[in-house]
């Protein structure tokens, strides 16, 4: 009954706003600008995520078409026929589906998914806790009271510093965790993974550092963080910093005590698909046109000689197949090879005559 309660006063707050005062109101949460009724409201939303585990009947193709809505369509389909809505999930009563429907639209709009490796389950909001585990075979979505959201992969934990969010942001990792943290140039975010430390203000990546693995990775999905690595006395080793970019990740050697950078295993375009396949068509270019558009798209440094292609021309269409293939195609196309080094890729070659 304490669920039907919950249900039904959101259904009633939904049903009286239109989609522009509920994006004011997100954005007003977002900025910590939200009145109080209002952060209680939008925590009860975030709460209910948590009934779409109570619900095995509806599998995750059903979740992801949900999510996947829009707001039009989610008000459309709470202001329908109930019927049409136990037509589309039967095993739900009529006022889980209206809240199910509501919610979704919520994740859609403030979730934005990192490389996630395995099956998701619902989002959990926390505050100030000692830990939180994830205990279950499933990738476990926090948002955490400045808004920032961490999927945490199995076999993982984090815990918050209890004074999170005042002078700084700090937390504490054990495993693997994809990041993305809400801007805020006044209160850095640090994540402890024990023999180093990210710091950031606002951007997404990725912390593999489970205490069997050899290696503590960082990758950068979006932004710029700084990492640095805890001094070793008994090993006179000294703290080292790196700034790692979009693209690129820092490996920590656990046995040599150091840190390596390197680009991801597989670079991701920062810039729309409809900007990439617009940026991507060339005919007879200048070489450096080219590399200036890649350099743009995936946000990767790329170093040439000018004054060796400066005759270079490139005529070809780009599809979807990332940026190696990509510089595979360019190279071939005017004799060169390239290779990575310390997260920039180098071109090389005689150029054209």
């Amino acid at each position: 009954m304490e669920h039907l309660s919950l249900l039904d006063d959101l259904f009633d707050y939904s049903n009286m706003m239109s989609e522009k005062d509920f994006n004011e109101i997100l954005k007003r949460y977002r900025k910590g600008q939200a009145t109080e009724e209002e952060v209680k409201w939008i925590e009860k939303w975030y709460s209910s995520l948590e009934m779409l585990n109570d619900h095995p009947e509806l599998n995750e193709f059903q979740k992801r078409k949900i999510v996947d809505g829009s707001f039009k369509k989610i008000q459309n389909r709470i202001k329908g026929d109930k019927a049409k809505t136990l037509q589309l999930l039967p095993a739900l009563s009529s006022a889980a589906a209206v809240i199910l429907l509501a919610a979704a639209f919520i994740l859609s709009y403030n979730h934005q998914p990192g490389p996630v490796k395995g099956k998701t389950s619902a989002v959990e909001t926390v505050k100030v806790k000692d830990e939180i585990k994830n205990e279950t075979s499933l990738v476990k979505h926090i948002v955490l009271s400045d808004c920032t959201q961490i999927s945490l992969e199995p076999k993982s934990s984090i815990r918050i510093a209890t004074d999170f969010n005042q002078a700084d942001r700090k937390l504490y990792l054990t495993g693997e965790a994809f990041f993305n943290v809400s801007h805020n140039a006044s209160k850095p975010f640090y994540v402890d993974a024990g023999d180093v430390v990210t710091k950031v203000l606002g951007t997404s990546f990725r912390i593999r550092a489970f205490g069997s693995d050899e290696n503590i990775t960082v990758a950068v999905k979006t932004g710029k963080v700084a990492i640095h690595t805890r001094a070793d006395k008994t090993e006179n080793k000294k703290e080292s910093n790196v700034i790692l970019l979009a693209n690129q990740q820092a490996i920590y050697s656990r046995a040599q005590t150091s840190v390596s950078k390197a680009l991801v295993e597989t670079p991701q375009a920062l810039k729309p698909q409809e900007e990439v396949r617009r940026k991507l068509k060339f005919e007879a270019a200048p070489f450096t046109e080219v590399i200036d558009a890649l350099e743009d798209i995936y946000g990767i440094e790329i170093k040439f000689q000018d004054d060796v292609f400066e005759r270079c021309k490139v005529t070809t269409t780009f599809n979807n197949s990332g940026i190696y293939n990509r510089l595979n195609i360019i190279c071939k196309a005017i004799g060169a090879s390239y290779s990575q080094h310390d997260g920039v890729i180098v071109i090389s070659g005689k150029g054209c005559q």
